[in-house]
């Protein structure tokens, strides 16, 4: 307690402490530290901020969207809001992911109350962190393995690195399944989509990455 009175003795309010978008929970704890020539633990901070009824959030991880996105979602949504189980069963959902070697990541947390919703002013951390980047797909009960990109990912790269002996290969053992995929731009190229003519596909609104199931294998 005498800590966190310290904290607000030293103008560190709850809402001071909340309003560091672009820094980390270890960068608030050292300017904290350094106003008040002490110690400040992260439990200390984390205190404060449940005082004020704040949550530690991640900041926006997705793109944004405008109107017509928004209605192009919600018509994906409604056709195929009726689909069974079953037929979803049979899509692969497939893409790429960076994982950070470092042992935090960089990560930036963002102080907001429950139900509040995130400013799409305040955006991910960018810098160039040591990390690799591989590409992976998986279904109801089958998955590729991961593949590890070496190199910026083109179009022509993607076809005759993933598509071409991975993607194609693991459709033909599994008839009358479905690939799916987001519109990154590699993605959306004429020679990859040429490179799938003859498989089927599921196609994604755009700024969706969201829809794809994958992206919660990502973050376990």
């Amino acid at each position: 307690m005498r800590r966190i009175i310290g904290i607000r003795e030293a103008g560190w309010t709850v809402r001071r402490v909340a309003r560091q978008p672009t820094a980390s929970l270890a960068a608030v704890q050292t300017r904290t530290a350094s106003s008040l020539q002490a110690s400040v633990s992260s439990r200390t901070i984390a205190t404060s901020l449940a005082e004020g009824h704040l949550v530690s959030w991640h900041p926006i991880r997705v793109l944004r969207t405008i109107p017509i996105h928004r209605c192009l979602r919600l018509e994906w949504c409604q056709a195929r809001r009726d689909s069974t189980a079953t037929e979803w069963n049979q899509v692969i959902f497939s893409d790429e992911s960076r994982f950070n070697l470092s042992s935090d990541g960089k990560r930036v947390r963002v102080g907001r109350p429950r139900r509040e919703s995130l400013n799409p002013a305040l955006q991910r951390h960018t810098s160039t962190t040591a990390g690799v980047r591989i590409w992976g797909a998986t279904d109801y009960d089958t998955r590729s393995p991961l593949i590890l990109i070496h190199d910026k990912l083109t179009a022509q790269r993607r076809v005759y690195d993933i598509l071409q002996p991975h993607v194609l290969s693991l459709m033909e053992g599994l008839p009358r399944v479905i690939f799916q995929q987001d519109n990154a731009r590699s993605h959306t190229a004429r020679i990859s989509q040429d490179c799938l003519n003859p498989i089927s596909s599921l196609s994604c609104p755009a700024r969706s990455p969201d829809f794809s199931p994958i992206e919660h294998i990502w973050n376990h």
